[in-house]
């Protein structure tokens, strides 16, 4: 993997750059195509860009104008990084057309930043048409507020997305949480004192099975999930500085335990091993057979500037200390910080960047 760094790109860079439109055909129009992609894609994320090598083979539909054969190309999009795999989304410009294209490779670089990010290569193309039915998805989006860890109150933040088809299933679900803490939550906005922030935070790393309505759960996931106590220690300095220096920690709790999360008639529990239930309400459950953005901050189903202003006001916020103010609200927090590593930054940016409305 070669990794270039960039000068600052401009905002206006990442608002324009994901536009999908393409000419508008009908179904008489397609093939069912096996298509395989060689070459090197360039991650870019604000100010550097990672380049890895890929070969992959993937299902996808074609326009007639786009007969079988072979093609240098282009691939244009975005895609979703994390510690196991690299989900893209993109277009595929050939000298005769262009097309969709939807892939997931195993990620095997280590140092690559997670969250989503923008991509673009110069790739070598082979379409063989197909028999082989063009694969359907589901996306699913479920939002919750945390009320209960082990039967006693708690709360936090739940954000899960799952990805289902008959051939591939893929999830990403990240959770956190205060035991022993409910609404309303401590929120001091002139502190004098130093303080620390402790909270739980769990991820699901490797997923098992995704299911709709089965035995009983209107969602279900399975896997292997990643449990930590996280504690940020905040210095207090002077009034004109603010909390403006700390520290943080994470220690591990349990690693690759085997978990569940359920969701059913709007409640859902998240059962991990000798970690317990965490339960809570949910606030979003969407079925969508048209890709679920996850860059909608504001929850009102598009991805537009709003989402961006959202993000960009909370750059420089960790948990505990968010836009100045000392704040222990994880969901305030955590419905920001979308790949998940405990501070908002450009990274979470670019994640909204990448699939704001053209």
């Amino acid at each position: 993997m070669k990794k270039r760094m960039l000068g600052a790109l401009m905002l206006a860079a990442l608002v324009a750059l994901i536009g999908f439109q393409g000419p508008v055909y009908g179904i008489e129009d397609y093939y069912g195509a096996e298509v395989q992609i060689t070459g090197e894609i360039n991650l870019i994320w604000f100010n550097e860009t990672y380049t890895i090598s890929i070969n992959k083979t993937f299902l996808a539909t074609v326009p007639n104008e786009v007969p079988p054969g072979e093609y240098n190309a282009s691939f244009e999009g975005y895609a979703t990084v994390t510690e196991g795999s690299i989900e893209f989304y993109g277009m595929i410009e050939t000298p005769c057309g262009s097309f969709k294209a939807e892939f997931t490779i195993v990620n095997e670089w280590g140092d690559l930043p997670t969250g989503k990010c923008m991509v673009s290569g110069q790739v070598h193309v082979k379409i063989t048409k197909s028999e082989l039915p063009t694969i359907q998805y589901t996306w699913v989006h479920v939002v919750g507020s945390v009320t209960e860890w082990n039967n006693a109150s708690a709360c936090g933040w739940l954000r899960a997305y799952a990805k289902i088809s008959e051939s591939e299933n893929i999830s990403r679900a990240y959770l956190c949480w205060i035991p022993e803490m409910e609404p309303p939550y401590f929120n001091w906005t002139s502190p004098s004192t130093n303080f620390t922030f402790s909270f739980y935070a769990a991820e699901l790393v490797e997923t098992d099975n995704v299911r709709l309505n089965y035995e009983g759960y209107d969602l279900y996931v399975s896997g292997l999930w990643t449990v930590l106590n996280v504690t940020f220690t905040y210095t207090y300095t002077t009034p004109e500085q603010n909390y403006v220096n700390y520290q943080w920690t994470a220690s591990v709790i349990v690693e690759n335990a085997t978990g569940e999360l359920k969701v059913q008639g709007g409640q859902f529990t998240v059962s991990i091993t000798d970690i317990g239930d965490i339960n809570g309400i949910v606030r979003v459950y969407k079925i969508s057979s048209v890709r679920i953005c996850e860059g909608d901050i504001t929850l009102d189903n598009k991805v537009n500037i709003n989402d961006l202003v959202h993000v960009a006001r909370r750059i420089g916020s960790t948990p505990g200390w968010i836009m100045g103010e000392m704040n222990f609200n994880l969901e305030e927090f955590a419905q920001v910080d979308i790949n998940f590593d405990f501070q908002i930054d450009i990274y979470d940016l670019v994640s909204v960047a990448t699939e704001i409305e053209a």
